[in-house]
């Protein structure tokens, strides 16, 4: 897997590490440049928001992802939405990505063994803005001819890769950086990163189990 650029977008600080801090891992380590982008709905205010905001960050570097970006939309509505997708689509032309990862807005809920997990609105909601930015917006020089005007001019989305999924079809081997993934979630001190890195043991271990290797799981959506 050889890429230039990868785009992943998250609902919250924490989204995309637990679900693809291993394979933007991987994919840094194979050359490619990774950003992250998150929506703004999900962080909470105050002091805690700036300091989940620089545990993402001391995460980033341990990954090797070159940015992390914290947008800066209006609250939830329809008229926030639009703004969401047009920030995406920014990103997306700006960061140019073979490849962009995101929340499965389809997925609801998960069942586990002993337990279904319920997944938050702001998941489906960005995976949602997300695939909308993609396709058609980001590919069209007619959409947001004012970014055009800026320079950043249209791009297509080869693939993305839905995390989070109750269906994923698309298993990636991370055996060789789960250590990465360890000191990534580790990072997160205000959101109890023993828990965060047996959970991701646990995950990584029920694959090597089904897939017969530690993997991220993903929905994958080959567009072109």
């Amino acid at each position: 897997m050889s890429l230039r650029n990868v785009l992943a977008v998250g609902a919250r600080p924490l989204d995309v590490e637990v679900h693809a801090a291993a394979i933007l891992a991987h994919l840094v380590r194979e050359g490619a440049t990774a950003t992250i982008v998150l929506c703004p709905e999900a962080y909470p205010g105050g002091g805690d928001s700036e300091r989940r905001r620089e545990e993402t960050r001391r995460g980033a570097e341990v990954a090797g992802i070159k940015e992390v970006v914290f947008l800066d939309t209006p609250g939830p509505g329809v008229g926030a939405q639009a703004e969401l997708r047009r920030e995406l689509v920014r990103w997306i032309r700006r960061a140019r990505p073979e490849l962009v990862l995101c929340p499965d807005p389809t997925t609801h809920w998960i069942e586990m063994e002993d337990h279904t997990r319920l997944v938050e609105s702001d998941s489906r909601t960005t995976g949602l803005a997300v695939l909308d930015a993609v396709h058609p917006r980001a590919g069209s020089p007619a959409s947001y001819e004012d970014l055009e005007r800026e320079g950043l001019k249209a791009w297509t989305v080869p693939e993305v890769w839905l995390f989070g999924s109750e269906r994923p079809n698309h298993f990636v081997d991370i055996s060789h950086v789960l250590d990465v993934k360890h000191a990534v979630l580790a990072c997160h001190e205000s959101e109890n990163p023993l828990r965060l890195i047996e959970e991701a043991d646990a995950e990584a271990d029920a694959w090597l189990q089904a897939q017969g290797f530690k993997a991220e799981a993903f929905r994958l959506l080959r567009l072109i």
